[in-house]
Order: C-alpha cells, then sequence, then structure tokens
C-alpha cells in the first residue's frame, strides 16, 4: 500500500513546470509500548500528476524517458 507524502511543484531551468507526487509504501506497523502504531515507510518513488514514472537525479528530478531535470522550488 502507497500513502501520498506531499505533491510539490518543479521548473525546468527552461521554465516549463510540472506537478510532482511524492509516495512512499508502507513496510510494516510499528507498535511502542503503550503508544499508537505507527507507520514504517519504505523509501520515495514519484510520478507526475498525469502518471509519468520519475527519478530522483543530480539534485533535481526526471521524467523517465525525457531528458529535462525539472528543480523543486524554493
Amino acid at each position: 500500500m502507497k500513502e501520498l507524502i506531499r505533491k510539490f511543484e518543479a521548473r525546468s531551468e527552461g521554465g516549463e513546470s510540472i506537478f510532482i507526487l511524492e509516495y512512499r509504501g508502507i513496510k510494516d506497523l510499528l507498535t511502542a509500548p503503550d503508544k499508537d502504531k505507527k507507520p514504517m515507510y519504505g523509501l520515495p518513488t514519484y510520478t507526475t500528476a498525469t502518471g509519468q514514472k520519475v527519478v530522483k537525479v543530480d539534485g533535481g528530478y526526471q521524467i523517465l524517458g525525457l531528458d529535462t531535470l525539472f528543480y523543486e522550488r524554493e
């Protein structure tokens, strides 16, 4: 099961803009004594808002199959 962690905008140096969704899979539920259950997350995965797979590369994000790097807005 994957959980949406955040949605953010990233821009290329050429001015193109995309929205990226960050998901993390829940690996396990941890239960501390006398505490509520808390999820233990796996590594993040990224997609565009249209469902294209995105990978983190050289401090930016790249849609698979494209050469353009997108950087998170600050």
